[in-house]
């Protein structure tokens, strides 16, 4: 009988969520695992058990990202920017729509909408 499991890598992101018998896992015994079932956009593994991960507290004001956790990366229309700042003004030379998001693990990614109007 298949037992469910979590693979998991070093930062505890789930990489694998899977049914595994007895046999294949002990085929698979050098691998972090745990026991049991997990969505790793809402979980990952701390301290070896199965945990939520936190809501990020960023905050967008106007064109200021404010209370990033640092380190994060803030992405825009798919360019990625490290950021080691808490707060953070952003300047577009272009109109337009522009979506954003902060990413810093475990953090649960953190979207917004930036709509810079013609001068």
């Amino acid at each position: 009988m298949n037992k469910d499991y979590i693979e998991y890598d070093e930062t505890g992101r789930i990489t694998c969520v899977c049914s595994l018998s007895d046999d294949v896992l002990e085929a698979n015994k050098h691998k972090p695992m745990i026991e049991g079932r997990g969505i790793p956009s809402v979980n990952y593994v701390k301290d070896g058990k199965l945990a939520v991960r936190p809501f990020m507290q960023a905050e967008r004001e106007l064109n200021v990202l404010k209370n990033l956790p640092v380190p994060c990366q803030i992405v825009i229309n798919g360019a990625v920017y490290d950021c080691d700042e808490p707060t953070v003004e952003l300047e577009f030379d272009q109109p337009g729509v522009y979506n954003i998001i902060v990413l810093a693990w475990p953090y649960i990614d953190k979207e917004f909408v930036y709509e810079n109007l013609a001068p």
